[in-house]
């Protein structure tokens, strides 16, 4: 038994060394330099047209889903409890270094994706069923120009595909989730293990349409921003920003504030990123209030703080394509972004701002 365990571990130590690095980013080097940078050039234009209202409609080309079901079916397999073990255990591995050695190889792991997902789309064919079947099996048995051979390696990456599944699939995500659920709320791993796997077969059954439209539910809860805004009151005036045009919701106004730091209060985090963005010296005061809003992109949590400027001439502008200085009740005329407008609702109760800050 134990000969067997150290030729498993000397195999393992080969496949997942530096051979299999090398043909990962290596693959992925090549196919960006290829594609003359393609996925880095277009990763915001693809992104606005992923995430748009119109991605929502299966009205853009043929398929099954929609392209933003598409998306968040995709993501589904990266965001959760694979990304977050795997981060973890990479990072006690191999040290916080390990974190920018996965964004490097993020950003020629887009090649890749990209590649696989547009020959997907080439060698995709309609099954019995009128229903679109496509992968990397669809591509080695029809892109090859040895269809035998092509049928045969389509076959046996099928076979390994699901073979892996149960070892670096879904043993180890259902593993993950089992045992947090049962240190967290005291829940028997069988218990949490049977639940699990009612979920996802009667998912699986309903096909690719009900995978997307349960993911297309599930990952945008799974990516939760955590995002500090600031009440930012100068002379009982409140200062907000327009976003830029370009931007996720863009030429909708907001209060001032950006994403949470790993490591960072959200008042280090206001005043950071008000002096980032604006230039602009300010002082934090008293917590008002928390919102959260589900965006097709992923659900913002703003945590609220009042703070004081003492500078009421309009700020420099780096992040945004206006700001003003408004008076509490001119708020409602001003089209905030949807995460904002409890933070307007509960503004409009108040009166004296200048008293309520500290």
């Amino acid at each position: 038994m134990l000969k067997i365990s150290n030729i498993v571990s000397q195999i393992d130590s080969f496949v997942w060394g530096p051979v299999m690095l090398v043909l990962l980013v290596g693959t992925g080097v090549l196919l960006t330099v290829r594609c003359n940078f393609l996925t880095w050039r277009n990763l915001p234009w693809a992104l606005k047209k992923t995430l748009s209202k119109e991605a929502r409609t299966k009205s853009r080309g043929t398929g099954d889903v929609s392209p933003f079901s598409a998306l968040t079916t995709a993501l589904a397999a990266t965001i959760g409890t694979g990304n977050i073990v795997g981060v973890a255990t990479a990072m006690v591995s191999g040290g916080a270094g390990a974190l920018v050695w996965m964004w490097i190889s993020a950003c020629f792991g887009l090649s890749s994706k990209f590649s696989e997902c547009m020959l997907a789309i080439k060698y995709r064919e309609v099954n019995e069923k009128g229903e679109m079947s496509g992968g990397p099996m669809y591509t080695m048995k029809k892109g090859l120009k040895n269809k035998k051979l092509g049928a045969v390696l389509g076959w046996l990456f099928a076979l390994f595909a699901v073979i892996a599944s149960f070892g670096i699939g879904n043993m180890t995500q259902g593993n993950s989730i089992a045992t947090s659920v049962h240190a967290t709320f005291g829940v028997s791993v069988t218990v949490v293990g049977v639940v699990i796997t009612v979920l996802a077969l009667l998912i699986i059954i309903g096909g690719i349409k009900t995978i997307s439209k349960v993911s297309s539910v599930v990952v945008p809860v799974m990516a939760i921003f955590y995002v500090a805004a600031g009440i930012i009151v100068c002379n009982n005036k409140i200062l907000i920003a327009q976003r830029k045009r370009g931007k996720d919701l863009e030429y909708f106004w907001e209060f001032p504030g950006g994403k949470i730091e790993p490591g960072e209060t959200c008042e280090e985090c206001l005043h950071r990123e008000i002096m980032e963005e604006f230039n602009l010296e300010i002082r934090v005061g008293k917590f008002f209030m928390e919102t959260s809003y589900d965006y097709s992109f992923g659900t913002f949590v703003l945590e609220v703080y009042f703070a004081a400027c003492p500078d009421p001439e309009i700020p420099e502008l780096f992040e945004h394509e206006q700001a003003r200085w408004v008076d509490v009740e001119d708020l409602p005329e001003y089209n905030f972004s949807p995460a904002d407008l409890p933070v307007v609702e509960e503004l409009l109760k108040l009166d004296d701002l200048e008293t309520r800050l500290f």
